[in-house]
C-alpha cells in the first residue's frame, strides 16, 4: 500500500479498515507470521512427533552416558542413581530438558545434570528422587510465596513461555534462598 500525495495523507479509520481486511483474509498461518513480525515475537517450539520421542529419550541417555563418571557435573545424577531414584528416569522428567534444549540431547544432558545439582544444593538428598511439593518449602519461602512478591501467571504469553512477575521491594527482609526456592 503506497500513497503517492504526502500532502494529503491517507484517512487513518480507511488504512484500519483496509488492514483489518488484509488480516482476515490471511490463513491463520499466515496471519500468525504477521503478528509474530509485528510484534518482534516468534515461537522457536518445535513440532512433537511422538514416534520419534523414544529416538530422542535414547539419544538423551547416550548423552548422559557420554559424560564422564568423574566429571563434577555429573556427580548428582549418579547420586540419584545410587539412592535407585525411579523419578530421573521418567519420561515426563526428561522430556522437560529436551524441550527446553529444542531436541539438542547433548545439550539436554547438561542441563539435567544442572538442575539435579541445583535441587541437591537447594533441598538436599531427597529432591534427586521425587519431585518438589509446596510442603518441601521452608516457612521462610512459604511465607514469601504468600506475600505474593513473585507470582507466577495462570497464562502464557505469545510464545507459550511462562511469565513470572516480581512486584514491590521484592521481600527485602528475606534471605536470597528463600526467594530463589
Amino acid at each position: 500500500l503506497t500513497f503517492s500525495d504526502e500532502t494529503n495523507p491517507p484517512d487513518p479509520k480507511y488504512v484500519e479498515q483496509l488492514v483489518a481486511k488484509e488480516l482476515f483474509d490471511m490463513d491463520h498461518r499466515e496471519r500468525e507470521a504477521v503478528m509474530e513480525e509485528l510484534h518482534g515475537v516468534r515461537s522457536l517450539t518445535v513440532t512433537e512427533n511422538p514416534a520419534e520421542e523414544l529416538q530422542y529419550l535414547q539419544a538423551l541417555q547416550e548423552e548422559l552416558n557420554n559424560i564422564s563418571n568423574t566429571d563434577e557435573l555429573k556427580r548428582p545424577f549418579l547420586q540419584a542413581m545410587a539412592m535407585g531414584s525411579e523419578f530421573i528416569h521418567t519420561r515426563d522428567f526428561r522430556i522437560k530438558f529436551l524441550r527446553a534444549e529444542r531436541y539438542d540431547a547433548a545439550k539436554a544432558a547438561v542441563r539435567l545434570c544442572k538442575c539435579l545439582h541445583c535441587l541437591q544444593k537447594w533441598y538436599g538428598d531427597f529432591a534427586l528422587v521425587r519431585p518438589l511439593y509446596l510442603t518441601d518449602l521452608e516457612e521462610q519461602s512459604l511465607k514469601f510465596l504468600k506475600e505474593g512478591y513473585s507470582q507466577l501467571l495462570p497464562t502464557r504469553d505469545r510464545s507459550g513461555r511462562r511469565v513470572i512477575v516480581q512486584v514491590g521491594s521484592f521481600g527485602p527482609e528475606y534471605e536470597e534462598m528463600a526467594k530463589t526456592r
